[in-house]
């Protein structure tokens, strides 16, 4: 289960960096699997997102049968942009009923780090750390790293990734930040996963239990 688990990550992450989808009308997002997350109203919500071609890649592809089923269940289901040069917020989900099983607490940790390490085909990442705390009922493993797309160091990126076990399935939300602005606004926007209250995602002490 971890295996193919940390194999899609890699893959979605991969592709969301690489993909542009048309824009549509800012909107409130949320989720099947239980949970809302609040993008402001001057980031501009994109056309919802596909893995279509990944998934058909993959489906020819030598990769084993778990990871094809893997990333044939995983939905990007918000993207949102911000700026120029352009942050980026999206939210992945992956839901126990397609996959057939549960992801556990021992696949998070993996699974936050394979989503940092999606993005490195384009980007050079250093400075890695990971964390965990709590938003209610609910534990979220956090990872951040610095780095700059390959070719162009002086373009100063920060990438951030707060993933979360729920009832019916797993849910990350990952930014990649061109300045300090857009991972403020990642980090306070208001999440509420299933009965919890709503707060804000990433809270000030999210690093303080260090998982590396």
């Amino acid at each position: 289960m971890k295996a193919y688990i940390l194999s899609v990550l890699f893959l979605c992450t991969t592709s969301l960096v690489a993909q542009a989808p048309a824009a549509a009308t800012p909107q409130p997002h949320s989720s099947d699997l239980g949970f809302t997350y609040n993008i402001p109203s001057d980031w501009e919500v994109l056309a919802t997102s596909t893995l279509s071609s990944l998934q058909q890649e993959t489906a020819k592809s030598t990769a084993g049968e778990d990871v094809k089923k893997g990333v044939g269940c995983a939905q990007i289901s918000l993207t949102a942009r911000h700026g120029d040069p352009a942050s980026m917020i999206a939210v992945m989900t992956l839901s126990n009923a397609c996959v057939g099983q549960a992801v556990t607490e021992e696949d998070m940790p993996g699974v936050v780090a394979a989503a940092l390490e999606g993005p490195s085909q384009g980007f050079d990442m250093t400075q890695p750390e990971f964390g965990s705390y709590k938003l209610g009922t609910h534990t979220i493993w956090i990872g951040r790293a610095q780095g700059a797309p390959k070719g162009q160091p002086a373009l100063k990126y920060a990438e951030e990734t707060a993933c979360t076990l729920l009832e019916k399935g797993a849910a990350c939300w990952l930014i990649m930040a061109a300045d300090h602005a857009a991972t403020d606004t990642f980090e306070r926007g208001l999440v509420t996963l299933e009965k919890d209250k709503p707060i804000a995602l990433v809270p000030a002490n999210a690093f303080e239990k260090k998982l590396n």
